[in-house]
This record gives structure tokens, C-alpha cells and sequence, in this order.
């Protein structure tokens, strides 16, 4: 069983800059009251205004990514080790097995009825 956290992961370190580089996000405000939020402004809103964001990182909030990340890769490498060792201990029983059933002989009963 493979583990899906690994892609997962370098899917969110590809999109993290793409989102960096987004546009700034408009507010669009329709005559019914209903907020989009969008990088263009919507047609027929009453307002749309610039939000404002900063793109800055807190260098607090990436250090835990990271100490995050770090952990996960290491939960998955430990999984993955011991998939492999069951997997190699699997197939030393079916070796242990089949060895044993080529070692003892092929007895055959010839029944004579008289």
C-alpha cells in the first residue's frame, strides 16, 4: 500500500508559490447582499474593492511547516520500512513452505481391490 501524503505534500509546495503570485483578491458585493470574492471584479455588483494582502510569510509559521513536513516524511519512511519487512518476512514463509513441500516425498496409495 503506498501512501498518498508524499504527492499530497509536493502538490502543496508546488501551489504555495503559485499562490504567492496571485492576484490581489477583489470583494464583489451583488444587490442581494451576496459576497464573491475573485481575482476579477463580478458583473452587475453594487461594489468591489481591492483586499488587501500581505504576502509575507511568518518565518515562525514556515519553520513549523517544515518541522511538519520533516515528521511526515519520516512517519512515512518508517511505514514504508516496515512494509518491506513484512513483505521480505511474507516471502521467507512461502520460500520456508515451499521448500518444505518439495522435501518430503510424493507418496502415492495404489489400492488392489481382491
Amino acid at each position: 500500500m503506498r501512501y498518498p501524503r508524499r504527492p499530497v505534500l509536493a502538490s502543496l509546495f508546488f501551489l504555495l508559490p503559485a499562490m504567492a503570485l496571485a492576484e490581489t483578491p477583489i470583494k464583489s458585493v451583488d444587490e442581494a447582499g451576496n459576497v464573491t470574492y475573485s481575482d476579477k471584479p463580478v458583473e452587475n455588483a453594487v461594489s468591489s474593492t481591492v483586499v488587501p494582502v500581505d504576502p509575507a510569510l511568518d518565518p515562525e509559521r514556515v519553520e513549523e511547516a517544515k518541522k511538519q513536513v520533516d515528521r511526515i516524511k519520516e512517519q512515512a519512511d518508517a511505514a514504508e520500512k516496515a512494509r518491506k519487512e513484512a513483505e521480505a518476512e511474507r516471502r521467507k514463509k512461502e520460500e520456508a513452505a515451499a521448500q518444505r513441500k518439495a522435501s518430503q516425498p510424493e507418496v502415492i496409495i495404489i489400492q488392489e481391490d481382491h
